[in-house]
């Protein structure tokens, strides 16, 4: 059986191989229990200096002397009996962040990890939100390239201009342009938003006419903060059962009394009840609660588009577009989906935020892993050589599966100690726009006191250029090597060339040994 090693790290970006860099003059390392004499000895033959330590954690942070680099640290470290383990101080990256100045306060998307689901899907121009309220501000810089034509129900005509506010607000919460560099981010990003105006004279026949009409002219998600009291419309469940059979997703605020007691259309069959969460995660005060409010998002003191400009508003209102926008993101992305399979999936990826609501505050990650999970796709050597060492014994077929079938190469001494090494190549295909990741896989086996390293052919610079070390010891060990900056490291046509290599220090001896590799490959982690 052999043992695996995985050197990984949390990885979401916003393009091509956005994975971890490393300090270039420090290094994380954790010594053994009761060595702190050998430990202090070897920091002073390396000319290291513990710059912080991580109490608790037992973690030294070390800086590292000039001249000295992190490859040169983690060999010296690692090949010392007194070091637990020891590791580059990786520089973690945000998930896509718009550039919209004011985004960094619309705790909203955050809170819901919107950017991480930004990473996997944008949303398409081909699909609407409907935004049932009293109207948007038509020539808002941060709407006006968003929107598609509705109609206003409450005077019969189609002039859709906001005269409240409130219609404004929520349609920047479904759309605003994201990434524009102006104003605020919207959930749906490249989803279309279509104004229906229904106030001030929101009866039953011109919502009912409302939701007939943007079933019929594309809307495919329903944002409606509003609500009655009264009992319940059959005429009202027949509008939305048919918007509904035209594949329209339901999405309505619960309400803002702080109760359990619900109106219309929340208790309408097939409609998704949202309540509100504040910035600190918890119910807001004013929100609704109890078995009928299904999910929640942020709601509560909430920035977004306002007539003319940006403001505050705080509701349920606000809230229930947030959760709209992400439906929107999820039809977009899985078309054949019903509204009921959007629903469910939205309810079953939420986050805990407490029992006042039955399936908790909506995590936009999640909800759209369940509609676009990520694809991984792996690729076999081309070509195995030999770069350093005696002789090879085995090729391309011993490479291409754990087999126990090995390329294997002797090694030979040099100027840092014994070293054995191949070239491989590999080709990646498919669309690289859409690549989340790439790693390195290797499995191998070496001496004792070996390490690994993996070096990169860089195309723009035409040199090699180091990207990590693996474990080699007497057993097979299988490293998967997440890569950075990745393309650079690909040619036009996709070929990535590498060099393996296992290393014995020269203060282990120069004694041969051989550097069996089993198998190697790519695999690229694309978007759907």
């Amino acid at each position: 059986m052999f043992r695996k090693l995985l050197i990984s790290s949390f990885l979401a970006c916003t393009s091509i191989g956005v994975a971890q860099e490393f300090v270039s003059d420090s290094l994380l390392v954790k010594f053994k229990d009761g060595t702190e004499v050998p430990a202090a000895a070897a920091n002073l033959t390396f000319g290291a200096r513990v710059n912080k330590f991580i109490s608790g954690a037992e973690l030294s942070v070390l800086k590292l002397p000039a001249g000295r680099t992190v490859p040169q640290a983690l060999t010296y470290y690692r090949g010392l009996d007194c070091v637990q383990y020891a590791e580059p101080n990786y520089k973690f990256k945000l998930h896509h962040t718009p550039n919209d100045p004011q985004f960094g306060q619309q705790y909203q998307f955050i809170q819901a990890k919107f950017p991480e689901a930004w990473d996997l899907w944008k949303g398409s121009t081909n699909t609407v939100v409907a935004v049932i309220d009293t109207g948007c501000d038509l020539t808002h810089p941060d709407l006006q390239s968003k929107l598609v034509s509705g109609f206003d129900f409450s005077d019969n005509d189609s002039d859709t201009s906001d005269g409240d506010g409130h219609g404004t607000h929520c349609c920047g919460n479904v759309g605003a342009a994201t990434n524009n560099a102006i104003g605020v981010a919207g959930g749906a990003y490249n989803c279309k938003v279509m104004p229906l105006k229904i106030f001030p004279n929101a009866t039953s026949d011109v919502i009912i006419a409302a939701w007939r009409w943007g079933a019929d002219n594309g809307a495919k998600v329903f944002s409606m903060s509003f609500g009655r009291g009264g009992g319940p419309s059959q005429a009202e469940q027949d509008a939305l059962n048919y918007a509904k059979g035209k594949g329209v997703v339901h999405v309505v605020s619960a309400g803002n009394n702080n109760s359990s007691t619900l109106g219309y259309p929340q208790l309408y069959s097939g409609v998704l009840v949202v309540g509100a969460t504040n910035s600190q995660d918890q119910k807001a005060g004013f929100s609704n609660w109890g078995p009928g409010v299904h999910v929640a998002a942020g709601g509560d003191n909430q920035l977004s588009t306002m007539i003319g400009g940006y403001t505050r508003m705080g509701g349920t209102s606000m809230s229930c577009p947030v959760v709209a926008g992400l439906a929107g993101l999820m039809v977009s992305r899985g078309p054949n989906l019903t509204p009921d399979q959007i629903i469910a999936r939205i309810k079953s990826t939420c986050d805990p935020v407490g029992n006042w609501v039955v399936h908790g505050r909506i995590n936009a990650f999640k909800a759209m892993q369940q509609v676009a999970p990520p694809v991984t796709n792996t690729y076999n050597a081309l070509t195995v050589t030999r770069y350093y060492g005696g002789a090879m014994l085995g090729g391309i077929a011993q490479v291409q599966s754990s087999d126990n079938s090995y390329a294997m190469i002797n090694s030979a001494p040099s100027t840092v100690g014994a070293m054995a090494g191949a070239y491989t190549t590999y080709r990646m295909t498919g669309d690289r726009s859409k690549m989340l990741s790439l790693s390195v896989s290797v499995e191998a086996r070496g001496a004792a006191n070996s390490t690994g390293m993996l070096y990169l052919w860089n195309w723009t610079t035409l040199k090699y250029e180091y990207v990590a070390a693996f474990g080699v010891k007497l057993t097979d060990a299988t490293t998967n090597v997440l890569v950075n900056n990745a393309t650079k490291y690909m040619d036009s046509s996709g070929n990535v060339k590498a060099i393996l290599r296992a290393h014995v220090p020269k203060r282990f001896g120069s004694s041969p040994f051989p550097f069996a590799i089993d198998m190697t490959r790519l695999s690229g982690t694309f978007r759907q």
